[in-house]
């Protein structure tokens, strides 16, 4: 499979369901703060954040996250 055939099929996985795709433990981690951020907002509690900081996100990583979720 070509680099390009593998990238598309990566895209496509997350796309059709991000939990079931490959992902790495912090993409993965990431996912699962921005479907909780888009659909649960009123559930965030700081625990949220600091399961994301134990994969080793800092405040900055954090803050550009939450931007980006935003923006969808």
């Amino acid at each position: 499979m070509t680099d390009a055939a593998q990238a598309d099929a990566f895209v496509h996985a997350i796309a059709r369901d991000w939990r079931t795709a490959p992902l790495t433990p912090v993409d993965r981690a990431l996912c699962a703060f921005a479907a909780k951020l888009t659909h649960q907002p009123h559930d965030m509690t700081p625990a949220d954040l600091d399961a994301l900081r134990a994969h080793g996100l800092d405040d900055r990583a954090l803050h550009d996250a939450v931007q980006v979720i935003a923006y969808l």
